[in-house]
Order: structure tokens, then sequence, then C-alpha cells
């Protein structure tokens, strides 16, 4: 099933937008449930390679990511967003060869959970899952001869995470863990820490 996922990614984007669209005008047509938000946000990740060789060894280091997030419900929520980033790994090939490899990505997380403390403007708890969408869009120069060539232009991923909402401003800390492979030849994955601060333009509330 992953490697039909992979294989097929636009299809099977388009199907996870239709669900997405139907959850919304579900959401949006309960007048109870209307509403909205929009939040700007920009941190930080900690992104590791899993399932490497036996002979190759690879540690996380820090990279970026910045873009925005919808906000379509009140106390059951769901939360797409589009950003963009970078995610650096250490790779030691065991022959004395080692080096930064970084990945550009542009993400789209698709993800629900429920808003606890919902009903006070001035704080609010969001634990949440579901898919991440990275699209490999470049490599960044390494020792290693890695380039794009080498990684799948779609890799799935599963988040798990936990929002606070202090008045206007966010705070987010998601855990993704690959479910598809990231290289095109193995079975290596990817798993990744972020860390988000985020100002609501829009408020739910």
């Amino acid at each position: 099933m992953l490697k039909t996922l992979t294989l097929q990614p636009l299809k099977h984007l388009k199907h996870l937008w239709m669900v997405l669209a139907c959850a919304g005008f579900l959401m949006m047509s309960n007048p109870s449930q209307a509403q909205f938000g929009l939040i700007l946000q920009v941190g930080g990740n900690s992104s590791q390679w899993i399932n490497n060789p036996d002979d190759v060894e690879t540690a996380a280091r820090v990279g970026y990511l910045f873009g925005g997030s919808f906000f379509l419900g009140d106390s059951w929520f769901l939360m797409p967003g589009v950003f963009w980033g970078n995610q650096s790994t250490r790779v030691d090939l065991g022959n004395g060869e080692e080096d930064n490899v970084n990945r550009r990505v542009l993400q789209i997380p698709i993800v629900g959970g429920y808003r606890f403390f919902h009903n006070t403007p001035i704080f609010s708890l969001r634990p949440y899952t579901g898919p991440v969408l990275d699209f490999q869009t470049s490599v960044g120069d390494n020792d290693l001869g890695f380039d794009k060539g080498d990684f799948k232009d779609l890799v799935w991923q599963w988040r798990v995470g936990v929002g606070a909402d202090i008045f206007n401003f966010t705070v987010d800390l998601a855990y993704d863990f690959g479910i598809s492979d990231l290289l095109d030849d193995g079975n290596v994955s990817n798993q990744t820490f972020n860390l988000l601060i985020g100002f609501r333009l829009i408020s739910p509330n």
C-alpha cells in the first residue's frame, strides 16, 4: 500500500483534499461549529534518518520551517497547513565519509484533534494527529554525493502533536514519523521533531 501511495502521489493528494473539503463543509455547515482561524508559524526541527544499513550512522541536525495553518471547527477541529523548510541530517557512511545532508521540503500537514478550554480566549490546548506530505524540492551540496534523484519526490509521514493557544499566540510541539521510504533505494525512513511559534491573524474565538 505504501508503495502505491509513493508511486501515485497526485492521485492520493487529490483524495486527501476531497476529504479535507468535505470535512470542512460539514463543520462550517453547523452554525454552532462555524469557526475559522488563520495562523502564521515559524520554528525549528530536528530530523534523523532511521532503518539505516548496518554500516551507516545518522544523527539529527537542526533545520527550520515557516508557513501557516488554517483552523476549521470549534472543539473538534481540522487544521491543514502549508510550510516551507529545511531538514538536516548528519550521515556517516562508515568508510570515513560523513557530511550533513540538507533537504528542502514543501510540507502539507492535514491534522485534526480536540481543543480543550476552547470557550476561553485566554488559553486552550490542542492535541492532534494526522498525515503529513513532504514534497522533496531540492538537496543541498554535500560531500557524500546525495542529490534530489536519490530521494522520493513525495514522502508520507504521520504527525502526533500538541499545541497551546495563549491569547493570539500559539506554541506547537509535534513528532513526525515516516510511513513511506525516504530514499529511492533502501528502506530508510525519516523522523522529525518540530517546534513552532505562531500568531493568529484570524482567531476562531
